[in-house]
């Protein structure tokens, strides 16, 4: 098997949910007395005891929400509201706030989470403005189903020609938080694909350019529209909001686009 081939094969494809959406959001964990994120995931995530719905992030004081796969944005407007009340509840519980906050502090912690090998690695060779951009910076990412590498090359490259629409539809923050990720990930612009091969030949580069440990791990692409191991193609280009509506309007947004492709 090529170094292509292996890459290739860590993704996978469901032909039965083409066009679904699924969303994931980062919420910043912060004291009940005040806005500063504190390194509490490892807390959460221990309490929570949802491995599918929650899960962690690089910097400790986050945690994402992920929904299921929807057939309907009905159904995915209503995963997202039972997430985020279960995990303001979640916290409460255990004395802090689930905070929606697009860009955290300048001075907040730099904590990693402790209990993921791959974290300690990336963080451990990352210079200090990177670090601070890579924990302050929260998003929701969008993901739509697609049926194979060619349906998903087809789509990708079709919501690559809006990405500067969904950044400013995305933005609360007037426009930081998208300069903290460009200064976290300098390869974020998403490139033109020409087939699964030419997709395999980009990461393995940018992976080996990462030093990447594991150069056939799909997360090593850092692009604001990228494919995921789950068979979605997923836009990063959305901040935070509590509005619920707008992050529906965001999904909707990119489903429209997917939906020609």
């Amino acid at each position: 098997m090529t170094d292509e081939e292996q890459l290739l094969s860590r993704f996978t494809f469901n032909g039965e949910r083409i066009g679904w959406l699924g969303v994931e959001r980062e919420f910043f964990l912060t004291a009940l007395d005040n806005e500063m994120p504190v390194p509490e995931s490892p807390r959460f995530i221990e309490a929570v005891h949802d491995p599918v719905m929650w899960t962690y992030e690089l910097s400790a004081c986050q945690v994402e929400h992920r929904t299921p796969p929807c057939g309907n944005l009905a159904l995915l407007a209503d995963a997202i509201a039972t997430g985020q009340t279960q995990g303001e509840s979640l916290t409460a519980s255990i004395g802090l706030r689930l905070t929606i906050r697009e860009v955290g502090p300048a001075d907040m912690p730099l904590d990693i989470y402790p209990h993921e090998p791959r974290y300690r690695k990336i963080a451990k060779r990352l210079p200090q403005p990177v670090l601070s951009a890579a924990c302050r910076v929260t998003g929701t990412h969008v993901h739509y189903g697609v049926e194979s590498f060619a349906h998903g090359i087809r789509v990708l490259n079709l919501l690559a020609q809006h990405l500067d629409e969904f950044i400013i539809m995305g933005d609360s923050s007037n426009g930081e938080r998208i300069r903290l990720y460009k200064e976290m990930a300098t390869r974020w612009q998403p490139v033109h694909i020409e087939s699964p091969e030419h997709f395999a030949s980009i990461m393995l580069a940018e992976a080996r350019a990462q030093n990447s440990v594991d150069v056939f791990n799909p997360r090593n692409c850092w692009h604001l529209i990228r494919f995921s191991k789950h068979g979605t193609v997923e836009v990063r280009a959305f901040g935070m909001t509590r509005d619920l509506e707008r992050t529906i309007a965001w999904a909707a947004r990119v489903k429209e686009i997917a939906d020609a492709a």
